[in-house]
């Protein structure tokens, strides 16, 4: 407190009477005690009692932060788990066969775009490139090489062990295959080829052979 206020203050204490009495000096030091109380700032809770809350606020805190966070991981959680069966779902997704006239549309392109002694760089640009490599034993001499395209093919479905070069005419039926076309190469020129597609609706498979000579030849299963 200022010192001209604190004079204010004593002066308003002090009675007129000349005489400074013991009543005055009680005066005096109950009005300087409340000063004091004054002074001092009242605090809502003991300091012992204000750590206590503290630290259990601060422990509060820490427990929310945790819970949230555990809440957070098994949402994390649960999205994995979800998206994870979402992909095998799509893995499993059932497997069908283009309608029966995209199926022919692609039997009339590759008999038209095929003939035989045509060369495996013409083969390339007509059929592509999605072909694998079978070599089969030629009875006339040394093995001769082959591509087999498989058109609208599931693989997923089992196969059958079989001889190289031989059709799976069962996967056919079985509507797991639509087109398979097979190229038989003498050197770098078609000897031969087969030309093996399904009937969607009533599951007769044709195979379809072009010889060597030129002619062809149709089979039903």
């Amino acid at each position: 407190m200022k010192n001209k206020k604190f004079k204010n203050f004593i002066d308003d204490s002090i009675s007129p009477n000349p005489i400074f009495t013991q009543k005055d000096q009680e005066k005096i030091i109950k009005q300087i005690r409340n000063l004091n109380d004054e002074k001092t700032p009242k605090t809502l809770f003991p300091r012992a009692l204000s750590t206590v809350v503290v630290s259990m606020i601060c422990l509060f805190l820490v427990g929310l932060g945790i819970y949230e966070s555990g809440i957070n991981n098994r949402f994390n959680s649960d999205n994995h788990t979800n998206n994870t069966g979402q992909v095998g779902s799509q893995k499993k997704k059932e497997f069908s066969l283009p309608s029966q006239s995209v199926i022919n549309h692609k039997v009339e392109e590759i008999k038209s775009n095929f003939s035989i002694g045509m060369t495996k760089e013409k083969a390339l640009k007509n059929f592509g490139n999605h072909y694998q490599t079978v070599y089969v034993q030629n009875p006339e001499g040394s093995e001769l090489e082959t591509w087999q395209f498989q058109l609208y093919n599931n693989s997923n479905a089992p196969k059958m062990e079989l001889p190289p070069g031989d059709i799976d005419i069962d996967r056919l039926k079985n509507l797991n295959l639509g087109i398979d076309f097979t190229i038989i190469w003498d050197s770098s020129t078609a000897h031969m080829a087969t030309l093996t597609y399904v009937n969607k609706e009533t599951k007769v498979v044709t195979v379809l052979t072009f010889k060597a000579n030129g002619a062809t030849e149709i089979k039903e299963y």
